[in-house]
């Protein structure tokens, strides 16, 4: 149904093309798992599937991509509307209506379709992603994972043969995750091809039919999902992040726990227990921000935090949890000095603190990369050049902020923020989008920095390599120690299980000391307990 044949592109100005030689075929009922580093061609690929590249972005393109036997080029946008859809990694850039009635009766609409097939293919479209119900309700107040919900709605309604999913599960908390993975499946079933490009391959992996490895622009592989195990190596080499199963069975067989493995969660017999690795300490010193007794009540009478005691020490590492409205966003503010306590008392010590948000761009100033990092800083050209060198920006110096990758404006966010030199540095979802390599980088350039590091992030990636884990329910603190401490009820609570297959095997036998990542493991026999 798609056909890539030598299939070539040159973004104007890149030393490298961003596809090379590109030979690869999607067949009817295949969901099609596109992964790779961050940069390795992915989004670059789908905008060639949908026309996008060439026809509406500059470069230079050779050989050719096909649809139903058809080159791409040759049909007009408006006509590939109603055959391909695509679902992008941020679902509010897709958004332009009211409420999602009308959104999702704009695409069938612009089909030019009957009255009552647009309404019949709404409706029917809307009740297969379990949106029925809230279709009088305002998009401002759906959740993430709703939001991607309602765009796989939407294309349904305009009735496709062919999804294609950039990222989907980039922005979501573990409930968006949950919701969008029985979406997903239910999509499947209504059209003929689905490809999923994604660096992080464990949600799909259920329904995932076949894989296609990328690496800067060339297809380095391509198997069935089901012999994913054959071919661990060969993602490894390719930096391609490893499925957490895989790793979840090696730590099992290098604890003598030895079971044929497989792409569902392993079944330990009864003599068998895990439990996490010894808890690390948090680090003790003196409080930087000290909250006691602290609420905040917004103008309009709602009141996000009630009652909160809590105190950020110099130079910890803390992540703070919790659900959509727990109060994370608020709290943050109150820390970095942005919002003062409606009652209690707060004593700070932080003489300057700074603010990383969800969506670095929003808070860019600058026209070119090494601008932003020197704005408002008191920096000579040298240190610009040696931030530019630490985070590999050095290359982009003179591009606009809003132009670069979504990797890349985390890592100038981060660096314009490590500009500043705070002693306080708040951290907004930093490694949404990210793959497991870059997560490193980033954990890593903040670990000899002098500054307290608050992350407020799902990402259990970065929940694993932290101190300390501060858990928020309905506006007050449910937990508040060492990562490996949390327990069944608070895992489950953060929604874990649905991010995580190890806490996932944890909680079938587990009440305290929940492993995150499977390097967390510790296997315990029955026999060597005493």
């Amino acid at each position: 149904m798609i056909r890539f044949r030598g299939f070539t592109f040159w973004y104007p100005g890149h030393s490298a093309p961003a596809l090379e030689d590109i030979d690869l075929e999607f067949q009817d009922q295949e969901t099609v798992l596109l992964s790779g580093p961050n940069g390795s061609g992915k989004s670059t690929l789908l905008s060639a599937i949908l026309g996008i590249v060439p026809r509406l972005t500059d470069g230079t393109v050779s050989g050719e991509v096909s649809f139903a036997g058809r080159p791409v080029t040759q049909f007009q946008i408006s006509q590939l509307a109603g055959h391909i859809g695509i679902v992008l990694q941020d679902p509010e850039s897709q958004v332009s209506n009211l409420t999602v009635w009308d959104e999702a009766t704009f695409g069938p609409s612009n089909l030019c379709l009957s009255e009552q097939e647009v309404r019949s293919s709404s409706l029917e479209a809307l009740r297969a992603m379990q949106m029925a119900h809230l279709r009088s309700t305002s998009v401002l107040a759906l959740s993430g994972g709703q939001l991607q919900r309602l765009s796989l709605a939407c294309l349904l309604a305009m009735r496709p043969e062919v999804v294609l999913l950039d990222e989907p599960m980039a922005n979501l908390d573990p409930w968006g995750v949950a919701d969008v993975v029985v979406a997903l499946r239910t999509l499947q079933a209504r059209v003929r091809v689905v490809v999923i490009a994604s660096h992080w391959l464990d949600p799909f992996l259920e329904f995932g039919t076949r894989v296609v490895l990328l690496d800067q622009g060339h297809v380095v592989g391509d198997f069935p999902s089901k012999d994913l195990y054959q071919h661990v190596k060969e993602l490894v080499s390719n930096k391609v992040e490893v499925p957490e199963i895989c790793r979840i069975y090696e730590a099992l067989r290098l604890q003598g726990v030895h079971l044929e493995p497989s792409l569902d969660l392993p079944v330990l017999d009864s003599s068998t227990g895990l439990h996490s690795v010894s808890e690390r300490r948090v680090r003790g010193s003196a409080a930087l921000v000290k909250l006691s007794h602290v609420s905040y009540q917004y103008p309009s009478g709602e009141t996000p935090l009630v009652d909160i005691s809590i105190s950020v020490s110099d130079r910890d590492n803390t992540v703070l949890a919790g659900r959509n409205g727990a109060g994370k966003s608020t709290l943050a503010r109150l820390l970095v000095g942005l919002r003062e306590p409606t009652r209690g008392t707060m004593h700070s010590l932080v003489k300057k603190a700074a603010l990383m948000v969800q969506r670095p761009a929003l808070g860019f100033l600058g026209t070119t990369v090494s601008e932003e990092i020197g704005y408002g800083a008191a920096l000579s050209l040298g240190d610009v050049e040696i931030l530019l060198e630490r985070f590999s920006l050095s290359d982009l110096r003179d591009q606009s902020p809003f132009h670069i990758s979504g990797g890349e404006q985390r890592r100038l966010s981060l660096a314009a923020s490590l500009a500043q030199r705070p002693d306080l540095l708040v951290l907004d979802e930093p490694t949404a989008g990210l793959d497991a390599y870059q997560v490193r980088a980033f954990l890593q350039a903040l670990e000899d920095e002098p500054v307290s590091v608050l992350y407020i992030t799902h990402d259990t990636r970065v929940v694993a390599k932290v101190e300390r884990v501060v858990a928020l329910r309905e506006g007050g603190v449910a937990f508040d120690g060492s990562v490996t401490a949390l327990d069944s009820q608070i895992a489950s609570y953060l929604g874990y299980q649905h991010v995580s297959a190890t806490v996932s095997l944890a909680l079938r036998s587990l009440d305290r000391g929940i492993p995150i990542v499977p390097e967390q493991i510790q296997v315990v026999h029955a026999n060597s307990v005493s």
